[in-house]
């Protein structure tokens, strides 16, 4: 694909919808373009100047401006992309500059951000001279907040982090005219909410209010990038022969809606540790079940519990009956107390756990324990941004609008699991007793020296 800039054709990479927009009209000697009002033009003198700013005296490709006017009209506008050497095309015989730069505000705010990156970046990043800039308050820890994470770390000798951004944050005292006395006035116009002046004018990442974990901790929690990750399968550690896992899995009809997800967790000792996670909605109940089976199997077949609540009766009979996976766990009733873990056999057994209101109020005090306690290691990054919108509703905790909660029910179902006695068996792990012994010995425990230790073993075979 070519198009004509200065004297001959070049290579360009096509045309870009920079969205719909209000034009303007410039008149010039012997032609006239319609454009947005940034829009830049080459002047004589070698300088862009934007439309607006163009004036009469001055001259482009020979020619002087005689009108100026907004159209009154708001049409779609398209921008070349990366012209070859130049980074400009003719229009009307004038010298436009083309589009190398893509400035996106309030980032933090866009929605669906996934799908819009990856229809931008592939024009983007093909040209040597295009450069991105994104900038928003915070809000929440979601995707900007990922980005700025990872802008911060591995940083290079020209400031760029990991993800080849460099990070620049402008909080509220660099601002000029804003002093102590703005802070004050500022404060007092909110009620004095301190958090969400932090996020609006402090550069502070903090969840929404009234989340399971205490936002200060949300603040603490680090992702980690999956050593693997293919078809919405995320590892961050390798099966070890000696560890016992557990895989809790929520399942969802696989139409694009909710997510069917899943979590595997060493349960070897505490700290828990997060270490394979699988996110899907497209995915449907017999696939999700194929998927589960061979996950489950590399992770020295791992027990497994399914929610069935809806269809995931479906995946776990396919599960136990299809595949003949014998490590699936079962409950029954335990009257007030809820559901218990059952040995499969008898009445009113379910191949897998509903959540009923027992079992998730239970599940959700022992999972804020467990995360603010740092007796669960989580590495996965959309489960910590399901966390940063999972809150209070009534007397109960779930997401908030626009936002999904799949990956942390498998947690919430996790943390009602380690409470039960079949757990305590195959563990040898008290987790609530345990729990209160950090608390009790929690000083004394920050205070100790650590360290990491190399178990010796060579883990690659187990990559999938």
């Amino acid at each position: 694909m070519k198009i004509l800039s200065e004297g001959k054709f070049r290579d360009f990479d096509g045309f870009h919808f920079m969205g719909n927009k209000p034009t303007s009209v410039l008149q010039f000697e012997n032609s006239a373009i319609q454009c947005t009002e940034d829009h830049e033009f080459l002047r004589d003198d070698g300088v862009w100047v934007e439309a607006k700013n163009i004036q009469p005296h001055e001259t482009y490709s020979g020619r002087r401006l005689l009108d100026y006017k907004n159209s009154g009209v708001i049409k779609p506008v398209y921008d070349a992309i990366n012209v070859k050497d130049t980074h400009s095309f003719y229009a009307e015989g004038m010298t436009v500059h083309n589009c190398s730069f893509l400035y996106v505000d309030e980032t933090a705010f866009l929605m669906n951000w996934d799908e819009f990156f990856a229809s931008v970046y592939p024009t983007i990043s093909s040209g040597k001279e295009t450069k991105i800039l994104l900038t928003s308050t915070p809000n929440s820890l979601n995707h900007f907040w990922k980005i700025c994470k990872e802008a911060q770390e591995d940083v290079n000798e020209r400031g760029q982090g990991k993800n080849g951004y460099i990070y620049k944050e402008v909080p509220w005292n660099a601002v000029p005219g804003r002093d102590e006395a703005w802070k004050e006035d500022t404060l007092a116009s909110i009620s004095w909410n301190m958090e969400q002046f932090s996020q609006e004018f402090d550069c502070s990442f903090v969840g929404s209010q009234n989340t399971l974990i205490s936002g200060s901790k949300l603040k603490e929690l680090s992702f980690s990038v999956p050593i693997v990750e293919r078809e919405g399968i995320k590892q961050y550690k390798p099966p070890l022969k000696e560890s016992t896992y557990v895989l809790v899995a929520d399942v969802s009809r696989g139409k694009g809606l909710d997510y069917s997800t899943f979590s595997i967790l060493d349960v070897s000792k505490m700290p828990y540790e997060q270490v394979c996670t699988f996110r899907d909605n497209f995915v449907g109940p017999v696939d999700y079940a194929d998927v589960i089976f061979r996950i489950a199997k590399l992770y020295n077949n791992a027990q497994v519990l399914v929610e069935i609540n809806d269809i995931g009766g479906q995946v776990a009979d396919t599960l136990y009956l299809e595949y003949g996976y014998e490590e699936m766990l079962s409950t029954e009733s335990a009257g007030r107390s809820g559901k218990r873990i059952s040995g499969g056999f008898g009445k009113n057994v379910d191949r897998g756990i509903r959540t009923t209101k027992t079992v998730k109020s239970i599940g959700c005090s022992i999972l804020k324990l467990l995360i603010e306690q740092n007796q669960l290691l989580l590495h996965d990054f959309d489960t910590i941004q399901e966390l940063a919108r999972f809150s209070r509703r009534g007397s109960s905790y779930e997401a908030e609008s626009g936002a999904h909660d799949d990956m942390v029910m498998t947690l919430v179902l996790f943390a009602w699991l380690t409470d039960q006695t079949y757990f305590k068996d195959i563990t040898d792990i008290n987790t609530l007793m345990k729990l209160r012994e950090k608390t009790e010995d929690q000083m004394d425990e920050y205070l100790l020296p650590f360290g990491f230790v190399d178990s010796g073993h060579d883990m690659e075979e187990n990559y999938f």
